[in-house]
């Protein structure tokens, strides 16, 4: 028993023993400040540091062993480590992670010449290190991430000879790498991301001869390559994104023939290519594969044997410029395939192997010459197939296998000029699937079959000279025909149809004779027949349970509702059915044949918009029982006249007074009364102005004076009266000026806008070309786009002080405009808000430079100003130079602090006798001096009548004022400039006859100051001359 029991306790003596022997092997020993394990051959192996700042000296002994290994993530995530890296010559293997996030080592890192393999993820993240990294040739394995966001290297990148595969990330955002890079000849795979963003590699990429495969992103954002990429006729794949986004590669392009597939977006935004494209027989060509490769040129050819051209494959190559040549064998081209590449100059040929063409596949290839042959296999067509293909010429045939013409497939294909063939078996035709085709000519004739026809099908298809219906046609869409001025004759509508849609016919003028609703149809849309002049009897079929027509007139079944009096109609005179309750929206617009009088019955209620516009009528009557209108003198107003309706188009007195009593026009009341002359004068009492209301009076003449009460002035208003002239001054009413209100009033010179005026719509003061002079109030915050686009002689507008929003083209082709001056409240300035400004040379900008820039807001010439205190942070002026969001360079120049001209650029001063600083603003009546300080952006300024007495804020401006601007602590004055007011020519603040007087003296002897001659320029053409007199005696008069 005692021999047992001994046996067993020695026996677990011996096991405890073990255990600690084993536990003492594998606890780290300790040199020093390192930790280190011994290794099987006798060498060491680093582990870890016990104190772990400062700088990094590996020691290449250790406890007396040879350091040959640093150990898997020995110092990882020690970023208190600083200074250089020496790793020893005797080290072999850097572990996994062994320096990861080391981020603050910095200087040169040196592998040692013995390094066999380096680890995954051993120097990830050590942004620190700068200059060239060398990889010895020792090294025969790199681990994933190996370098993955080391940054700071600003040199060359120099590979092993000894490597055959580059890694997985192996050196991704590695940005720093300057100069070329060089892959040794024995690589045969380069993995996914292992240059990802190593943008700053530059010259040629010439990949070695054995690479067989390329991963995924590998070089994807390596925009810094400027050279040629050379691929080794012994790639035989790669993977989505490899070349994504390099930008910076020049040349030609030329895809082994060992590639069996152009992956998806291979090359996508590769833009800097500029030679030609050569691919291969039978190559796959991938989703986005050379998406906006803008630089190619020359033809395409797509080799035999290619049978799909993915989603988007050349989608904005629009550098090609000849032609585009698919081979035979191709069977489908997808979605997007060749969109925008519109440098295509040449034909364009379709294999005859083609089934199917996908939406968009050539939408915008406006460059395509010769006739468009779509072979005799195609069964499918994408939507806007072929959208805006401008320049393809002659017929258009289209295949028996196309049964549904879907969107917008041939919208804007304005060069077809030939005659349009359907497809037996076609049975709809899409939403404007020819519309803008201006140049098919002949007649249209649709296949029996088709039984629908879409919105704006045919829409402006002017060429076609004549139209014949489908037996089976169920539907004709809004728009569907609408611009088809050249359809001539008769239209014969089939039995079938059922529903005509909104304006179908809308301007188709060469329609004569007679059109027949049959009687299936249930739904006419509004307008169906406006301005079908040629039309001159609508009839229905008298089984038609919803319409009728009653003398050529078309009405709903009850014969309540007018819809609509034929615009060829010839009558002297008319008088609406006394059943009639309703007279429909543009019942009888551009009825220019019914010259006579048009009789309302006491039964109508109701009138809709544009009932009346262009009619040829000289004169309504109204029975005196109607509830809801009156007639005077022969012009429709309300039951009360205090809303002018309707002045009758045909009407050819030349004058015409506005009954006092009126407060509101409607829309096109006047619209196109061309007969009117004259000055125009609008009751005192008037509140609104309808759209249109006055649009294409172009006989009016003298000033527009609105009235002071008015409030609302809608679209389009005054449009393109071209008549009025002087000066427009809109009421304080007025808190918004309309689209478009004055576009084309070319003769109109300077207007005013009050203080309560805070938006500017579209197209305002659009081509107003007499304009030179617009004075805005403070307080507006927003000009839309295209505003003041064309205004040419406009000369004179300091932009209000509180501007957030300049819009797209608001001044472009402003060509007087000489200096603008923004406001510090901007933050958005719009795509070509000043282009063609041919004589602006300085823009003038208070605050930061606003949030949104768009292209060409100024033209490159001109000279930015800005503020030195508006030069700091990451979006503030530059000098001398500052770049706009878009890339656009501008000169700047930061503004002299102490210089009037400067801080206040379109104030009306006189700085010394006969020099004028700035006369693109106008101090008005009434300005006081707080006023005037408001308009500066800086500085501290005070103001003296003569003799140099002060002057408060709420003191009125006057000739000969003095504004000075002074040090910051007050102590002198840095400027000085006198002010002058416009009329007030004698200086004591009024305008009234004793300036009259003076100017008349002046203008006899030409003597006076030169203020005073400033002030007494009331036209400011530079002279004082009569009409100066005469506008100041106006003035004086109101």
């Amino acid at each position: 028993m005692k021999k047992r029991f001994a046996f067993v306790l020695s026996t677990a003596l011996l096991f405890v023993l073990f255990l600690l022997s084993v536990s003492a092997a594998d606890e780290p020993l300790q040199d020093g400040n390192f930790y280190y394990t011994v290794n099987e051959d006798g060498t060491a192996t680093v582990t870890g540091i016990a104190i772990y700042l400062g700088e990094l000296n590996l020691p290449s002994t250790v406890g007396g062993y040879q350091v040959t290994a640093i150990g898997k993530d020995a110092f990882r995530g020690r970023n208190a480590l600083s200074g250089e890296l020496v790793i020893p010559e005797t080290v072999e293997t850097i572990g996994d992670g062994a320096f990861a996030y080391c981020s603050a080592l910095t200087g040169n890192l040196v592998i040692p010449s013995r390094v066999k393999s380096i680890g995954d993820k051993a120097f990830q993240n050590c942004t620190g290190f700068t200059g060239s990294l060398v990889i010895p040739d020792s090294v025969s394995s790199i681990g994933q991430y190996a370098f993955d966001r080391c940054y700071g290297f600003t040199g060359d990148l120099v590979l092993s000879k000894g490597l055959s595969c580059i890694p997985f990330s192996a050196f991704t955002s590695c940005s720093g790498f300057q100069g070329k890079l060089v892959i040794p000849e024995g690589v045969t795979e380069i993995a996914a991301y292992a240059f990802d963003g190593c943008n700053g590699f530059t010259g040629d990429l010439i990949l070695p001869k054995g690479l067989a495969t390329i991963g995924e992103c590998a070089f994807r954002r390596c925009f810094g390559f400027n050279g040629r990429l050379v691929l080794p006729d012994s790639l035989t794949s790669m993977e989505e994104y490899v070349f994504s986004g390099c930008y910076g590669f020049t040349g030609d392009l030329v895809l082994p023939k060992s590639l069996s597939k152009v992956p998806y977006s291979a090359f996508k935004d590769c833009r800097g290519f500029d030679g030609t494209l050569t691919l291969q027989p039978g190559q796959d060509i991938s989703q986005y594969a050379f998406q906006n490769c803008s630089g190619f040129t020359g033809d395409l050819v797509i080799p035999a044997g290619v049978k799909n051209i993915s989603f988007n494959a050349f989608s904005g190559c629009h550098g090609f410029t000849g032609n585009l040549v698919i081979s035979e064998g191709t069977e489908s081209i997808e979605s997007g395939a060749f969109a925008d590449c519109y440098g295509f100059s040449g034909t364009l040929t379709l294999p005859s192997t083609l089934k199917t063409i996908g939406e968009k596949a050539f939408s915008g290839c406006d460059g395509f010459t010769g006739t468009l042959t779509l072979p005799s296999q195609l069964s499918s067509l994408g939507i806007r197939a072929f959208e805006n293909c401008s320049s393809f010429t002659g017929n258009l045939v289209l295949p028996s296998g196309i049964k549904q013409i879907p969107e917008a497939c041939f919208a804007g294909c304005s060069g077809l000029d030939g005659r349009l063939t359907f497809s037996p078996a076609t049975t709809e035709i899409g939403e404007s699937a020819f519309a803008g085709c201006s140049g098919l000519s002949g007649a249209l004739v649709l296949p029996d079959t088709v039984t629908v026809i879409y919105d704006y099908a045919f829409e402006d298809c002017r060429g076609l000279n004549s139209l014949s219906l489908s037996s089976g046609l169920i539907v004709i869409g809004n728009f569907a025909f609408s611009g088809c001025s050249g359809l001539q004759g008769t239209l014969s509508l089939p039995t079938t149809l059922r529903g005509i849609g909104a304006a179908a016919f809308y301007g188709c003028s060469g329609i004569t004779g007679t059109v027949t609703i049959p009687k299936t149809v249930e739904i006419l849309g509004q307008l169906v027949f406006f301005g079908c002049t040629g039309l001159q009897n609508i009839s229905v079929n008298s089984q038609n349970t919803v319409y009728k027509s009653i003398n050529g007139v078309l009405f709903d079944k009850t014969g309540e509702t007018l819809l609509c009096y034929p615009a060829g109609k010839s009558a002297g005179y008319y008088a609406i059915p006394e059943t009639v309750s309703e007279i429909a929206p543009a019942a009888f617009a551009y009825c220019s044949k019914l010259t006579g009088d048009i009789s309302i019955p006491a039964s109508v209620t109701t009138i809709g918009m544009e009932a009346f516009v262009l009619c040829g009528a000289n004169r309504f009557y109204v029975n005196e029982n109607n509830a809801y209108f009156s007639a005077q003198n022969g012009v429709l107003f309300n039951k009360d006249g205090t809303t002018l309706l309707y002045y009758p188009y045909g009407k050819t007195t030349s004058s015409y007074s506005i009954p006092e009593n009126v407060t509101e026009i409607g829309d096109t009341a006047f619209y196109g009364c061309r007969f009117l002359t004259g000055e125009l004068k609008l009751p005192a009492g008037l509140k609104t102005i309808g759209s249109l209301a006055f649009g294409g009076c172009d006989g009016f003449t003298g000033e527009l004076k609105l009235p002071e009460g008015l409030k609302t002035m809608k679209s389009s208003a005054f449009g393109a009266c071209t008549g009025f002239t002087g000066e427009l001054v809109i009421p304080t009413g007025i808190t918004s000026i309309e689209s478009s209100v004055f576009r084309e009033c070319t003769g109109l010179q300077t207007v005013t806008l009050h203080d309560g005026v805070n938006l500017i719509m579209d197209s305002a003061f659009y081509e107003c070309t007499g304009l030179t002079t617009v004075r805005f109030p403070s307080r507006m915050q927003d000009i839309r786009a295209y505003a003041f686009y064309g205004c040419i002689n406009l000369k004179h507008a300091e932009l209000p002080k509180q501007l957030t929003t300049i819009g797209d083209m608001a001044f472009f082709g402003c060509m007087s405009l000489t200096d603008v001056t923004l406001s510090t409240s901007l933050t958005s300035i719009g795509t070509g808000a000043f282009a063609f400004c041919t004589s602006l040379t300085d823009a003038y900008c208070p605050g930061f430079p606003p949030q949104r820039w768009g292209a060409l807001a100024f033209m490159p010439s001109v000279t930015i100003h800005y503020y030195e205190n508006f030069n700091v942070g990451s979006y503030a002026w530059t000098t001398p130079l500052w770049t706009a969001p878009n890339g656009m360079q501008y000169r700047t120049k930061p503004i002299d602090m102490t210089k009037l001209d400067g801080l206040a650029p379109s104030t009306l001063v006189v700085t010394k006798e006969g020099s004028v600083a700035y006369i693109s603003g106008r101090i008005p009546h009434g300005t006081t001096a707080s006023d005037l300080a408001d308009q500066f952006f800086a500085g501290t300024f005070s103001f003296f009548q003569t003799g140099w007495i002060p002057l408060d804020g709420d003191a009125q401006l006057k000739t000969g004022d003095k504004i000075c601007l002074h040090s910051e602590g007050g102590t002198y004055f840095v400027d000085e400039a006198v002010i002058v007011v416009t009329g007030d020519i004698n200086g004591d603040g009024a305008m009234d006859v004793l300036d009259l007087l003076r100017a008349k003296a002046m203008l006899v002897s030409a003597d006076g100051t030169y203020a005073e001659f400033l002030a007494a320029d009331i036209d400011r053409n530079g002279s004082l001359d009569a009409e100066d007199l005469t506008l100041l005696l106006k003035a004086i008069l109101s």
